[in-house]
């Protein structure tokens, strides 16, 4: 969380107001206030996240036992491993689904070839053109966010089967390229790159390990302790590749390189998002009530706005939403919300320390699960892994998009924990490889 929060706070806080102005074309709110703000968030998430480590270390059921200095496996037991292999087929055939549904719309709405060369030939306004023909639909495709569970769920039957899902993992890793290209939409590459990351650094076979031992899920290199800034140095790669069709047509003729092009524009996502949140908190919150921005995902639930105003009028949003406000104080190009402060903007700052030391228990909880080799929160942390990342722009836990994921990996590790998954003590012989289970990489 540090080095995704922090940066962007600091830059927001060391550029000056003139700077704001002619860099990314908005007025400069972040001041002492916010500083102290995110620090009160930051604070209660470790807060939180050291309640979690103080508890004992917790073996999932089955396992006999963790004892100190022993050596320990993840084992997979056959039934777990058809739970695995099922559940990744099943949520890959939701994701296409979703992929194919919103594709016929978007035929329907008139989006065709003329629209798909207009982004490869880097046309102005050909990408904005055909991102109104792409607009999602609630309810259909929400299915397509199923992919990266199933990314996880794959990859791990065939670390644990030697089974391999090359063809499924490509069209998938396809279709998410496609969706950021033609729908400016990095995230969705992003939720895909992330897990598969996360479950590689963990199952990764030591160099001693090349026996295919599948039925235990050993552990990889300590060199991979660098996880955290790999996965930063692969979001600013996948943003640069994008952002180069996306916004460089526009300022490819004002002077700077795409390397200063880009070094200012990623510095402006994230000072502009935290300079945003300043003037959420400090501003625009007196005039908001209900929670808005962390429940997301009820807002664009299909039918569920519907069913509020009708039951209960009261609790529906009267006025501009607070996303018009914001926009009608910034540059609408650069209007994203910021992450760590948005409990501040919803519930207030007592709420706020309450959500964040939630937060940090229940991460940090998952983590540790992961840690002592249960496969569901293994697969639940690679998930968990991209809020993180996305936490200096926005409150991605809250989002309508981040649903489905934790719908699916709650119901998976109900299942596997039937199976009787456990991390067992590694013991001699030839039929397992010992090994320490690696840790998850640390949020970054």
């Amino acid at each position: 969380m540090l080095l995704v929060v922090v940066p962007g706070a600091v830059t927001a806080a060391v550029v000056p107001s003139e700077l704001f102005g002619s860099w990314w074309h908005t007025p400069k709110y972040f001041g002492a206030r916010t500083a102290v703000l995110m620090a009160a968030g930051l604070g209660a998430f470790m807060a939180g996240a050291l309640m979690a480590s103080a508890l004992p270390r917790q073996v999932p059921s089955g396992s006999p036992g963790w004892p100190e200095g022993r050596r320990v496996v993840m084992s997979l037991s056959p039934a777990g491993q058809k739970v695995l292999g099922r559940a990744g087929q099943v949520l890959l055939a939701f994701t296409l689904a979703g992929y194919v549904a919103w594709a016929a719309v978007a035929v329907v709405r008139g989006y065709g070839w003329d629209q798909v060369l207009a982004v490869v030939r880097l046309q102005k306004y050909g990408l904005e053109a055909g991102k109104q023909l792409l607009h999602p639909v609630g309810g259909v495709t929400t299915f397509t966010q199923f992919g990266p569970v199933a990314v996880a769920c794959l990859l791990l039957h065939t670390r644990a089967t030697g089974r391999r899902h090359f063809f499924a993992l490509a069209v998938l890793t396809v279709l998410a390229c496609l969706r950021a290209l033609l729908h400016a939409e990095r995230i969705a590459l992003i939720e895909l790159l992330m897990p598969a990351l996360v479950i590689t650094v963990v199952l990764a076979p030591r160099r001693q390990q090349r026996r295919r031992v599948w039925h235990r899920l050993t552990p990889g290199s300590r060199g991979w302790a660098w996880a955290p800034l790999a996965g930063l140095l692969t979001a600013i790669s996948v943003f640069a590749a994008f952002e180069y069709t996306r916004s460089w047509k526009y300022y490819r003729g004002q002077g700077d390189g795409f390397g200063a092009f880009i070094l200012r524009r990623l510095g402006g996502y994230y000072a502009t998002s935290a300079n945003n949140s300043a003037l959420l908190t400090d501003r625009l919150a007196d005039a908001h009530h209900a929670p808005y921005y962390t429940v997301e995902f009820l807002r664009n639930a299909p039918g569920l706005p519907d069913a509020v105003k009708a039951v209960a009028p009261q609790l529906v949003q009267h006025g501009p939403s607070p996303w018009n406000q914001l926009v009608a104080y910034v540059n609408p190009e650069l209007s994203s919300e910021g992450g760590l402060l948005i409990p501040f903007y919803d519930y207030g700052p007592a709420g706020a320390v309450l959500v964040w030391a939630v937060l940090g228990y229940l991460i940090v909880r998952c983590y540790r699960l992961a840690r002592a080799g249960s496969p569901g929160a293994l697969i639940g942390y690679s998930v968990l892994y991209v809020g993180a990342l996305e936490l200096g722009r926005n409150f991605y836990w809250g989002q309508g998009r981040f649903t489905p994921m934790l719908a699916s990996v709650l119901v998976l590790a109900w299942l596997l924990h039937r199976t009787s998954t456990a991390v067992q003590s590694s013991r001699p012989g030839p039929v397992g490889v010992p090994g320490r289970t690696a840790d998850p990489p640390a949020f970054p």
